[in-house]
């Protein structure tokens, strides 16, 4: 016996469409799996130098976003490549970073780094981007006046 849902204007019995309902769940799944597979390749890991430093060689080719404190006199710049190498600092540890590319123009000691890519088996990492938190005077409460009379 067949299992009717209902009747249609002439009569006839309506059964469900299941032709529309499995076709629509594999457009569901397929949608749902490549939302999913592309969102893992853009999901970055932040984390501190410690938490690299513990998670050792395992951190090898993921990519990662670290921050720290830069060593001032770590700065070495080759800006015939261009090519940046300089030392970022978390309490006692510490992690060479390296980048192809234009030194930033804030890149100054104490400055707070944070540094997006890849950590190498030598354990320098291989940064793709470098962004610098805005210095603390851009972030005082003073006006502009003052402001203007810092960078004099």
């Amino acid at each position: 016996m067949r299992r009717v849902t209902g009747v249609d204007a002439n009569g006839r019995p309506i059964r469900p469409p299941w032709k529309v309902l499995v076709a629509s769940l594999v457009v569901v799944a397929a949608t749902a799996y490549v939302i999913a597979s592309s969102m893992q390749g853009a999901m970055v890991y932040a984390l501190t130098i410690p938490e690299l430093a513990a998670r050792g060689k395992a951190a090898c080719g993921q990519t990662l976003r670290v921050q720290g404190t830069l060593d001032g006199t770590s700065v070495v710049y080759d800006p015939a490549r261009p090519w940046l190498a300089f030392e970022l600092r978390d309490g006692s540890h510490s992690l060479r970073v390296e980048y192809m590319g234009a030194r930033p123009g804030l890149l100054r000691d104490g400055a707070q780094v944070i540094v997006e890519g890849k950590l190498r088996l030598d354990s320098v990492f291989e940064a793709q981007t470098v962004l610098l938190k805005c210095p603390s005077r851009y972030e005082s409460g003073g006006s502009a006046r003052e402001a203007g009379a810092e960078r004099r």
